[in-house]
């Protein structure tokens, strides 16, 4: 074998041993984040960090429905009733949206 294959195998090889070091610190990463996926508050109740972030998931996605609407209005392509209808819609849902990430984030920083 010339210089140039044993040069290829080898950084194939660290290569390999990169990738498997990389995978097992990932694994433990995964499981570290499963386990710190409940915590608990300060009262001993459990605090589901999911529920929050699917709680800023939906607090955006509302957002950016009512600023769609909002720029739709400027632009003429709703009228001012339908406008007024969705943003009387979407705005209790994001202040309920709002409150339960205060509640949430209050829980946290207790159980800190």
């Amino acid at each position: 074998m010339d210089a140039l294959h044993v040069g290829f195998g080898f950084a194939v090889l660290a290569f390999v041993f990169l990738a498997i070091a990389l995978l097992g610190r990932l694994g433990r990463a995964v499981g570290t984040a499963e386990a710190a996926i409940r915590v608990r508050d300060a009262a001993g109740k459990l605090v589901d960090l999911e529920q929050r972030s699917r709680l800023v998931e939906r607090r955006d996605a509302l957002g950016e429905e009512l600023r769609t609407i909002e720029v739709d209005f400027r632009l003429g392509r709703i009228d001012g009733a339908a406008y007024e209808a969705e943003r009387r819609r979407l705005e209790p849902l994001i202040v309920a949206v709002l409150r339960e990430l205060d509640r949430l984030d209050a829980a946290l920083d207790e159980a800190a």
